[in-house]
């Protein structure tokens, strides 16, 4: 986290609760997704889920979001149809401000 303003976590599966409130009111987050619906809460993934990761800006509330790191398995052009408005999936060569 970069003071109020940016927040970039990839290759994470859990947060604390304390994590979580440190994030909350943040204005842009990049968040790590990987390819897979995860079940068990004991097993170890280096990514979250798109479902969890949704669940974890609801939590959150940054302004904006941008989702990465989403491999093959989950179409640019379909995730854009189905987020909301604030949440962007990342693309190569993609920029932003902070």
């Amino acid at each position: 986290k970069i003071g109020n303003d940016f927040a970039y976590s990839t290759d994470v599966s859990k947060i604390s609760p304390k994590g979580f409130e440190i994030l909350k009111g943040i204005k842009m987050w990049v968040l790590g997704v990987g390819t897979k619906e995860h079940k068990d809460p004991k097993e170890h993934y280096p990514h979250l889920s798109l479902s969890d990761a949704l669940d974890w800006i609801e939590k959150v509330k940054p302004q904006r979001a941008v989702i990465t790191h989403m491999g093959g398995k989950l179409d640019y052009k379909q995730l854009q149809s189905l987020l909301p408005s604030y949440i962007k999936p990342a693309y190569d060569g993609m920029e932003f401000d902070v």
